[in-house]
């Protein structure tokens, strides 16, 4: 976990969706950068996630289901080059088949 770019850390503060994908995308060892990513047009995005945000390629990570390759960032540090975006699941219809083969009559989930 970084702390904020002055320095501080502020463990007791509430966490946005932004920081928590930061979080899951490093434990992960993703390494996402927006001068990497797939066209705008190509990829699932968001009102509030604007490019030149620090967040913006982490919530893209978050977002979309993709491939990619690692390449230098010309940084020295690996990020992934995004080559192709995968189709998007159903989810909806996926809860449905789990739902419906894991419950029970009183509608609690059984082993």
């Amino acid at each position: 976990i970084e702390g904020y770019p002055d320095g501080s850390f502020v463990p007791e503060g509430a966490i946005i969706r932004a920081e928590a994908a930061a979080i899951v995308n490093r434990t992960l060892g993703r390494a996402p950068d927006e001068d990497h990513l797939l066209p705008e047009e190509d990829m699932i995005t968001w009102e509030d996630n604007l490019p030149g945000t620090w967040y913006y390629a982490h919530m893209q990570e978050a977002s979309n289901s993709h491939d990619y390759e690692l390449v230098d960032g010309g940084d020295g540090e690996l990020c992934e080059q995004w080559t192709a975006k995968f189709d998007e699941r159903d989810w909806a219809a996926l809860e449905r088949v789990w739902s419906d083969a894991y419950s029970a009559p009183g509608a609690e989930v059984v082993d």
